[in-house]
């Protein structure tokens, strides 16, 4: 049996891009550090991908709407798993401020409900609602800084601001090495700039060459925003005054900055080969310059946080091969699926789409957090994070054999299991009550619907079985010493959020299951039976998981009655109309009869070489082929 060719399979699908448009985007990073550039491969028009000048230039025009009818408006930020800031709160808001009692079967119990979306977005909040306003957009992830090229055709003319001044752009994701090259023309000049981020650090680090340097039409600018609070935005320009950038001490070669923003530190090391930096006019800005025609910039963001601070420059060379060594490393484990042979006309695009999709949750979703939703690009709900959505983005690391990028998140859950069970423990329920929208922190983001929700409850259980299934042996002491308590605790809450009727498990009424997403729509519900969901006809979802045995319903399992022969150990049910029977098992697909010959013709290509792989235990097609596997450290 032939492997699969995994450079084939994964160069044929490199990013190549020749023009600059508001929603191209690329990005290199590490799952804890992302670094997203424009066409240039830096961040040289930042009004071209900001989301709020094209809405306010929308909005001049006289037609509002236009902004949202054009193509997506995509920052080009630098975002960390580290880098966290909060507003100033000389209110002292803590989220006792932004609870709401209701009546529930257990009594008074209250929950973090008092925000409203809306009314805030209309500058029309009730004052009740201010903490949970400010407890919402609280804390949100930072912009670390902008590097970017300055642009002039001479030296007396303005930097440019419009990407439609470069001539003939190209830019090229190389996704075996994780490098992206850039090359346009500009004043009647060759600039061709190399972009790569180091798998183990927030480090970016860049190679610009052309002409251009040494007659001073081409520098390189490093700014620093203040932090935004909004939605999908991640930066303010307008408030200077509200932060500082300092130069510190450093060595030949390198400058140290120092941002304070309010509570929030952190600094950025910028090592420069044969090029001098300068402090702008602009606040916040620097711009670095040199007399000959090559430039490498290597800028390494660092904070407490995240860490002893950098103190040596990295060469360019360093970051280069590192970033080769950690993705020729990452595409050669795991599976893979090459869908060559093929003659259905979607199975480009869908290996495409597999190819893709790998690169970028390795780079935004592989980390020591739980990723947003929009990954490291930019900042939808201030940063925070989903934890239903971790699911979604996490689970494949493990079911496509790269268990240890799952590994580094789940150690966050028992940082935070302290305000989990005192969420529990407030609201009447045993255990864990993992929160919905939240921080680095674990603080409950008040949300009217949100702080109901219970479907991110089992998520962690799943993952955990996801990681023990797919990782060697020797780690399964190192989970079980971490995690038993945890599993214990977050099925301790799901046994007692249900409620038991007559030998019945119900969901709980609202507000405890919110409407619209757990809801008991005809007065039935969903029923959790004898360890069996069982959805009426008017439930609208249901629990994640069966909570109690059998035998602690008091139905038990079959044992010889009608029904029960052919699986003497199927779970019983009780009906609507209060009888029993063996629970019925979900329908299985009957599975169609094929001959030698089709099953040949559908694993290989015409030549007979084998496109996919089984991966033992998995029950999947797609394939280790040609890989090596890897556990998690």
């Amino acid at each position: 049996m032939t492997g699969i060719d995994r450079h084939a399979l994964v160069t044929r699908h490199d990013v190549h891009l020749t023009e600059a448009r508001p929603d191209h985007v690329l990005t290199v990073g590490n799952g804890d550090f992302a670094y997203t550039c424009d066409i240039t491969g830096m961040q040289t028009f930042a009004t071209f991908h900001d989301p709020l000048a094209a809405m306010a230039r929308a909005t001049a025009a006289g037609d509002p709407g236009a902004a949202s009818r054009g193509p997506t408006v995509i920052n080009t930020a630098t975002m960390s798993n580290w880098g966290w800031h909060e507003m100033p709160n000389p209110n002292g808001f803590v989220l006792d401020d932004a609870l709401s009692e209701h009546t529930t079967s257990r009594g008074t119990v209250r929950y973090a409900d008092k925000f409203d979306m809306q009314a805030a977005m209309q500058g029309t909040l009730p004052a009740d609602h201010l903490a949970g306003a400010w407890l919402n957009a609280n804390p949100q992830r930072i912009d670390l800084g902008r590097i970017g090229l300055l642009l002039r055709e001479t030296v007396d003319s303005p930097w440019l601001d419009d990407p439609t001044g470069l001539q003939d752009p190209s830019q090229r994701l190389d996704l075996w090495t994780g490098t992206i090259t850039s090359t346009f023309e500009f004043a009647g000049e060759r600039v061709t700039v190399t972009t790569v981020a180091s798998p183990t650090t927030a480090t970016v680090a860049f190679r610009v060459e052309s002409a251009l340097i040494n007659a001073g039409l081409l520098r390189v600018g490093v700014r620093f925003p203040y932090p935004s609070d909004g939605f999908f935005h991640t930066d303010d320009w307008a408030h200077p005054d509200r932060h500082t950038t300092n130069v510190l001490p450093s060595d030949p070669g390198t400058t140290r900055l120092r941002r304070e923003i309010d509570g929030t530190s952190y600094d950025v090391l910028l090592g420069h080969s044969s090029a001098g930096l300068t402090t702008a006019a602009e606040p916040h800005t620097f711009e670095l310059s040199s007399h000959a025609e090559r430039i490498e910039i290597v800028a390494t963001f660092s904070s407490d946080a995240a860490g002893e601070p950098v103190d040596e420059r990295i060469p360019f060379s360093v970051v280069a091969a590192d970033s080769a060594d950690h993705w020729a490393e990452f595409w050669q484990s795991g599976a893979a699926i090459d869908f060559t042979g093929s003659t259905d006309g979607r199975a480009r695009e869908l290996e495409r789409r597999v190819v893709l999709s790998q690169y970028l949750t390795a780079v935004h979703a592989a980390g020591t957090l739980p990723p947003q939703e929009t990954g490291l690009v930019t900042n939808s709900w201030q940063g925070k994070f989903h934890l239903e959505m971790h699911l979604w983005h996490g689970a494949h690391f493990a079911t496509w054999g790269r268990p240890e990028l799952l590994a580094r998140s789940l150690p966050w859950y028992l940082s935070i299991a302290g305000s989990a069970r005192e969420t529990a423990r407030m609201q009447g329920y045993e255990g864990l009550r993992w929160p919905k929208q939240v921080g680095p922190d674990g603080r409950e983001s008040p949300d009217p619907t949100g702080s109901l929700l219970i479907w991110q409850q089992p998520h962690l259980l799943y993952l955990l079985e996801l990681l023990w299934t797919s990782s060697a042996g020797d780690h399964h002491a190192e989970l079980l010493d971490d995690f038993t308590q945890v599993v214990d605790d977050t099925a301790a809450f799901m046994a007692s959020f249900v409620e038991e009727r007559d030998g019945v498990f119900h969901l709980p009424r609202t507000p405890d299951a919110c409407p619209g997403v757990l809801r008991d729509c005809d007065g039935g519900g969903p029923d959790v039976r004898a360890g069996v969901l069982v959805v009426g006809t008017g439930a609208r979802a249901a629990l994640a998981g069966a909570v109690r045995t059998p035998a602690e319903s008091g139905l038990g399992r079959c044992s010889g009655p009608t029904g029960c022969a052919s699986d003497p150990g199927r779970p019983l049910r009780r009906d609507r109309n209060g009888s029993v029977s063996p629970a019925r098992r979900p329908p299985v697909a009957p599975r169609r009869s094929r001959s030698p010959a089709a099953d040949t013709d559908r694993r290989s290509g015409p030549d007979g070489r084998h496109a996919h792989e089984r991966v033992g235990g998995m029950g999947l097609v797609f394939g280790l082929g040609g890989g090596t596997s890897r556990s998690w450290p």
